[in-house]
């Protein structure tokens, strides 16, 4: 499983240097299910993340939030 995750700005935000990456924690694994979690990082309004379990990241799936943390659900058994 690869991970691309940023923090993201507000609309219309100006003079703003760039953010720091968040840093990230895979939780415990139970049966299909991880919790991913971040450290919040200043000035950011919320963070975008892509998940692909394929080794060359074509088929990403992108969500974002205002979250520190999400439950991926996707995994099938023995996946890394």
């Amino acid at each position: 499983m690869l991970i691309n995750l940023h923090g993201t700005y507000g609309r219309g935000a100006t003079g703003i240097a760039a953010l720091d990456a968040p840093v990230l924690t895979v939780g415990q694994t139970k049966q299909s299910t991880t919790t991913l979690s971040w450290t919040a990082v200043d000035n950011a309004t919320g963070y975008t993340w892509q998940i692909d379990t394929s080794p060359v990241f074509n088929a990403p799936t992108q969500a974002s939030g205002n979250v520190l943390a999400i439950d991926y659900s996707l995994l099938t058994p023995n996946q890394r």
